[in-house]
């Protein structure tokens, strides 16, 4: 279901930006020109989605620019860049529930920077 809304082959290993399988979308997937984002819920801990995201990158070749790992209680913030690919995932734990703030491209289309 999630494939269909997002445009991506998720068979194998996920594809880059593809959604933590484990979750809920909350609210619309808002596909702007030059950036996809999206919000999740999922029951599962900050760090196990966090490994989902890593190896995503890693298997797109996209390098981890920034990790904040256990620096902040509740919250983990990382970012994955190899031009032109972008992935950026910001996590919240709160009441037993994980919350992602996803960002990514794929591509850089004329005008964006």
């Amino acid at each position: 279901m999630l494939s269909a809304v997002f445009g991506l082959a998720l068979a194998g290993s996920a594809a880059f930006g593809a959604p933590y399988p484990a979750s809920a979308l909350q609210g619309a997937v808002d596909r702007q020109t030059c950036m996809t984002r999206y919000t999740l819920t999922t029951a599962d801990p900050i760090d196990q989605v966090a490994r989902f995201y890593a190896g995503e990158a890693a298997a797109s070749r996209t390098q981890l620019l920034g990790d904040s790992g256990a620096k902040f209680t509740g919250y983990r913030m990382l970012a994955f860049v190899s031009q032109p690919r972008f992935l950026w995932v910001l996590l919240s734990r709160t009441g037993g529930v994980t919350t992602a703030r996803v960002s990514y491209h794929l591509t850089r289309a004329v005008g964006c920077r």
